[in-house]
């Protein structure tokens, strides 16, 4: 092939720039105002329960957190992990994250961290050598029962403005919204939900 010869490309490059140089220049158009966006304002944020439950739940980690920490030497996802094997007899990690809906990461380092400590027994599985099956050691337990009475006396004070009826009550309806949240939105109401959005924009509550 004779490199000298222009290709199609290359002609076709030089043709439109002749003919694009040849027309004469036009006058800028006048650029058109941007109309401000409408917030919809049907949204209150502190009546929306998605963030109420979420301030309510950081709240209730970060006091009892300080009581683990300080009292204990243990953080909150270490300390879930213990309250889970104080229940079952056993768990592996996957099952742990699962339950508590920690991410895998977090778990491991928890129970890194519980096991440094002398707080667990890891048991290989036979089958799959790469699982290990989780459960407390007799020092484990000791320090599981000593903060039960700790954990208990402060959610007793947390309900304590409430009456019997009304703790009875918050129990049945957590019930229920638990296991709404594990069946798929009803369709009205997604429509409902996807309506009242409409030009907001929260992220994460």
């Amino acid at each position: 092939m004779d490199d000298s010869k222009p290709s199609t490309c290359d002609q076709t490059s030089v043709s439109d720039l002749s003919y694009t140089s040849a027309q004469p220049s036009m006058p800028a158009q006048p650029s058109m105002p941007v109309q401000p966006s409408v917030i919809n304002a049907s949204l209150k944020l502190e009546n929306y329960l998605p963030y109420r439950f979420n301030q309510l739940a950081e709240q209730m980690s970060s006091a009892l957190t300080a009581i683990y920490s300080s009292e204990f030497g243990v953080s909150l996802s270490e300390w879930r992990i213990l309250a889970l094997l104080g229940q079952q007899e056993s768990m592996i990690s996957t099952d742990i994250s699962l339950c508590t809906k920690m991410d895998k990461a977090k778990v491991s380092r928890a129970v890194q961290r519980l096991d440094s400590e002398g707080y667990l027994l890891r048991q290989r599985d036979e089958l799959d050598h790469r699982v290990s099956h989780l459960s407390l050691t007799a020092a484990g337990i000791d320090i599981y029962n000593a903060i039960i009475p700790k954990a208990l006396e402060w959610e007793g004070g947390l309900v304590d403005t409430l009456t019997a009826e009304e703790f009875n009550d918050l129990h049945n309806l957590l019930n229920k919204l638990d296991q709404q949240m594990k069946e798929p939105l009803p369709i009205k109401n997604a429509q409902l939900a996807k309506q009242s959005h409409t030009g907001t924009t929260l992220g994460d509550a």
